[in-house]
């Protein structure tokens, strides 16, 4: 099971880091949820991306995601997915931002 874990995992970030890279020096709307909590167009599409891939795989794992919040049945198994951290860099293009990916369950944890 782990390692049909670990594929879904690196699938989902290589796709979704496309997804950002893709936005990276473009990002044309930016709002706050806080003062420096900003979300993008990237952010939501990354998830979007992440999101939808884990669900066709694992559609009975529980999902947090930053920007959507909790989906999925309940489950001992769970995604937590950050589309994009390390703002407020990004929207000024400074190369630098990553996404945490992790799965948990029960109390083991596996992160990407």
């Amino acid at each position: 099971m782990e390692d049909d874990i670990k594929g879904i995992a690196l699938k989902a970030a290589h796709e979704g880091g496309a997804v950002l890279m893709k936005h990276f020096g473009k990002i044309t709307s930016v709002t706050h949820k806080g003062e420096i909590d900003l979300v993008t167009e990237a952010d939501k599409e990354a998830e979007l991306t992440i999101v939808s891939i884990i669900k066709a795989s694992y559609p009975h794992h529980r999902i947090l995601a930053e920007e959507t919040g909790e989906s999925g049945a309940s489950s001992s198994c769970k995604w937590i997915v950050d589309p994009l951290t390390a703002r407020p860099t990004t929207p000024t293009a400074i190369p630098v931002f990553a996404f945490p990916l992790q799965w948990r369950w029960r109390e083991r944890y596996a992160t990407v």
